[in-house]
Order: structure tokens, then C-alpha cells, then sequence
């Protein structure tokens, strides 16, 4: 059964341009620090997050942001990275270059192999869980 987002997750909303990929690495640093993730992870969810958004951004014409989220489930943090389509979207995103998009899943699968895209309001959200330390 999926996670559910309570009411205490973390978030951050970001505007649709590269430019704002470092706040994204720094906020799920920052977050996976609290939580207590193993630095290993810290890093390696840092990577995926980059991976996933430069997906999102070179994807989608249509996207007004990126919404992170994050929050504490038993043993584990799940963050969620959703795209933020524009209302004044039409159809369906244009997508990347398809080797690109391969890449950078195959790449964030191997560093998660849990993770999940899930669909919500006509968008991919895609959810990673990564550990956190026994002390966390």
C-alpha cells in the first residue's frame, strides 16, 4: 500500500526553469538530513531529484513548477516530485528526447529500485522512499 503525504510533510514549490534545480537539491538535502537519511542517500536522493526534474523541465512546455514533497514513514522518507501543469495547458506534454528520459530513469530506478510513478490529476508524480538511519 502507497504512502499517504500527512498533514506535517515538507515542502517546496519551484518555478519551471533550471535555474532553480540547486534550491530543489538543497531543499531534499536538507530534508533528508532531518529525517535522518544515511549521507549515502542524502547524496543519491540529491542525484535522483536533479534527474527527475531536468526530466520534467525539458519535457513539458506546459509546466508552471515543480512541487516537492516530503514526509516520514516508519523507517523510511517518501518524496514525491510532481510537475505543475499550467491551466491554460492543452494535451499532453510534449516528451524529452526518449535515450534521455531512458537514461535518467535507469539511473534513478538503480539508486531506488522502489520507486513509483504514479498519476494524479493527469500528471506523472514520481515517489521514492529512501531509508533513514536506525537512530533517525
Amino acid at each position: 500500500m502507497a504512502a499517504r503525504a500527512p498533514a506535517e510533510a515538507l515542502s517546496l514549490d519551484i518555478p519551471a526553469h533550471a535555474a532553480h534545480l540547486a534550491t530543489a537539491r538543497g531543499f531534499v538535502g536538507s530534508v533528508a538530513r532531518h529525517f535522518g537519511c544515511p549521507e549515502e542517500s542524502v547524496e543519491d536522493l540529491r542525484l535522483a531529484v536533479t534527474e527527475i526534474c531536468t526530466e520534467a523541465l525539458e519535457g513539458d512546455a506546459s509546466l508552471d513548477g515543480i512541487d516537492l514533497r516530503a514526509w516520514a514513514d516508519h523507517g523510511s522518507l517518501i518524496l514525491e516530485i510532481a510537475p505543475r501543469r499550467g491551466s491554460g495547458a492543452l494535451g499532453p506534454p510534449e516528451r524529452s528526447d526518449a535515450d534521455s528520459v531512458e537514461r535518467r530513469r535507469a539511473l534513478v530506478s538503480a539508486l531506488f529500485p522502489d520507486v513509483e510513478t504514479l498519476e494524479r490529476d493527469g500528471s506523472p508524480v514520481v515517489r521514492i522512499s529512501a531509508p533513514r538511519s536506525e537512530r533517525a
